[in-house]
């Protein structure tokens, strides 16, 4: 999904419970060209989803989400945030979408990052990084992983290309 940077935005739905969060991921995802970034866990069984793309989309994507979560009895709260400021995208793990040639939705940690950048990437980077490579590691593993194990293993999938 391709979109101009000026017009990106970034949707949030948080919900009591995966079933509710996971359900109003699928209405969002399947009313609006948006994509899923992440979902966290926070305490007492709260989760929330970061979904991003155009503006419109997002706030017809979040709308969507927060009816279905609504009609699950699982809402607890939805926003959508225009143009966020480059700070944000980069806590996200985000490209900043100043960078011309780069979708800021496209997590920063691309494979052809270089290698003294892998360092100063956030954990969060480095797993997706590491989902895009052979690594030799399952989701769960990369998931449970330190930071200098994902680090070896990134490196490690990279030498051998």
């Amino acid at each position: 999904m391709q979109t101009d940077s000026a017009s990106l935005a970034l949707g949030l739905l948080e919900t009591r419970g995966y079933t509710g969060l996971i359900a109003a991921t699928d209405a969002a995802t399947k009313t609006a060209g948006v994509e899923v970034h992440s979902i966290a866990r926070a305490t007492g069984g709260l989760v929330l989803v970061a979904l991003v793309g155009d503006v419109a989309s997002v706030q017809v994507a979040v709308a969507a989400g927060l009816e279905r979560a609504q009609a699950m009895g699982s809402p607890i709260s939805a926003h959508v945030i225009a143009r966020p400021d480059d700070q944000v995208w980069k806590s996200l793990g985000f490209a900043a979408p100043e960078e011309k040639g780069r979708s800021p939705f496209v997590a920063s940690a691309q494979p052809n990052t270089k290698e003294d950048d892998l360092d100063a990437l956030p954990v969060r980077a480095l797993r997706h990084m590491a989902r895009s490579l052979p690594v030799g590691l399952t989701g769960r593993q990369i998931s449970n992983a330190s930071r200098d194990q994902i680090l070896s293993a990134i490196r490690a999938a990279r030498s051998q290309k």
